[in-house]
């Protein structure tokens, strides 16, 4: 082999170790920039829980999964699920990405009106959801989480009870309880002469919340709040005058009587029907029992399927 033809090997080898040592070098630079990233991001993070002074940081094993479901917006089929990091303060909920750089959304106690864990047929691939029901000026927000786990909802449980708000968000019922929800379903309110006949006002929305609440929303804002145990009469109508038109709704609740018209009106009522009496039944447990229907291995981190079932 001639020299030159080895200096030309010599030039290439070098030239590929020199081009390995660059991207070391690169990579090595990278990284190290990466760890100074993120110990920022933990140094900020742990600034935000101290300056909220967070009794409770939920997440488990990483950031949970959300979406903020709002009434009267059409929600995908898929929604888009992020994730973040849901902070319990001693005065309000707030929610932050795992950035820590802003917040997404937050609410008081006293807007926290029910805290559900999801049926099994609302949430998809997503098993063990809880949902954060919210009132804010008069208007209603479903934040949805997963990946919440036991443990963090037994924490939860245990510190609202503590503030004896538990009851009244749902959250001291045992285990195995699905919430079921209906809707928001589009609906049309009516009203009958004394001949029969039906005039239909603007459509609005019903959200069923099971076991507690029946909606009426136009778009976002809540119209009327009905407590499911003051709903009676109960009753799938078919119009007379307009046989082919939409069935209606019936029932009665707080000395009034409601109409609403809908195409699925038969499946609605028997729904409505059956959520009062489940609730009923629920009131009566309560009564009967004066301890905590509820008790700590309720929640069994050993358990995975505790939520999912």
């Amino acid at each position: 082999m001639a020299i030159s033809e080895i200096l030309i090997l010599l030039l290439v080898f070098g030239g590929v170790f020199a081009l390995q040592l660059l991207m070391f070098a690169w990579r090595d630079k990278s990284d190290a920039a990466d760890a100074r990233k993120q110990q920022a991001v933990e140094d900020h993070r742990d600034e935000v829980i101290a300056r909220e002074q967070a009794l409770l940081v939920l997440e488990n094993w990483g950031p949970l999964s959300y979406h903020l479901f709002i009434p009267g917006q059409r929600e995908p089929q898929w929604p888009n699920w992020k994730k973040g990091v849901l902070l319990v303060t001693p005065t309000r909920f707030v929610l932050y990405p795992t950035t820590f750089d802003h917040e997404i959304f937050s609410f008081a106690y006293d807007q926290l009106r029910w805290i559900g864990l999801a049926h099994k047929e609302h949430t998809r691939f997503y098993e063990d959801q809880v949902w954060f029901h919210v009132e804010k000026a008069g208007h209603w927000s479903v934040l949805k989480t997963s990946s919440l786990g036991n443990e963090n909802l037994l924490k939860l449980r245990k510190l609202l009870n503590s503030m004896g708000i538990a009851e009244r968000v749902g959250l001291h019922r045992r285990r195995g309880r699905r919430d079921l929800h209906y809707g928001p379903v589009r609906v049309v309110p009516a009203t009958q002469d004394i001949h029969g006949a039906w005039t239909l006002a603007e459509p609005v929305s019903l959200f069923l919340i099971r076991p507690r609440f029946l909606l009426i929303l136009d778009g976002q804002r809540v119209l009327r709040e009905l407590a499911l145990e003051q709903i009676q009469q109960v009753a799938a109508v078919r119009r007379l005058d307009a046989p082919k038109a939409d069935g209606l709704v019936s029932f009665r609740a707080e000395e009034e009587r409601f109409n609403f018209a809908l195409k699925d009106y038969e499946a609605f009522a028997q729904i409505l029907a059956e959520a009062v009496h489940s609730r009923l039944e629920e009131a009566l447990e309560q009564k009967q029992k004066k301890s905590d229907d509820w008790d700590d291995g309720d929640f069994d981190e050993s358990d995975p399927g505790t939520l999912a079932r």
